[in-house]
């Protein structure tokens, strides 16, 4: 619940500072209209300290209920010494023959190995998928990928 409320008072910060910062800027706060920029500037500067300071603040607590820490830990789908597989891709909402097409589209892209995971649960996979690639350069790509979906 604190996570809830962190990130409420995060957004309103952000937004309270975004026109608070942009109206005062072009002038349009009358109590806060100087005489010359550099008057306003200060006062941006403290609009900006009081915003980080509630920004601090609603960061700085902690979660107190730990039970809540380990029950995700313990539902996390991670496999131990080997993958669970499903025995049929539909047993996770997959298409048996969705799954065909794309492993008939990876042989033509020079695909090397393939493995759908989903849930922690191996749907499909095809390929040398026991064997170790040497992939130096893919996390930044990947992880881009994954941001945009």
């Amino acid at each position: 619940m604190s996570y809830v409320v962190n990130g409420l008072v995060a957004v309103l910060t952000m937004l309270v500072f975004y026109t608070g910062m942009k109206r005062l800027l072009f002038g349009q706060i009358g109590f806060l209209k100087a005489p010359k920029a550099h008057g306003r500037l200060k006062v941006a500067g403290l609009v900006l300290l009081i915003a980080a300071l509630g920004q601090a603040c609603a960061a700085a607590t902690s979660p107190t209920d730990e039970s809540a820490i380990d029950t995700v830990a313990a539902a996390s789908p991670t496999p131990g010494e080997s993958w669970e597989v499903a025995a049929t891709p539909e047993d996770s909402g997959y298409s048996a023959e969705a799954l065909s097409a794309a492993q008939a589209y990876t042989e033509t892209i020079n695909t090397a190995a393939v493995m759908i995971v989903a849930d922690g649960i191996v749907v499909d996979q095809w390929g040398e998928t026991e064997r170790k690639f040497n992939i130096h350069s893919i996390r930044k790509s990947f992880l881009a990928a994954m941001y945009g979906i």
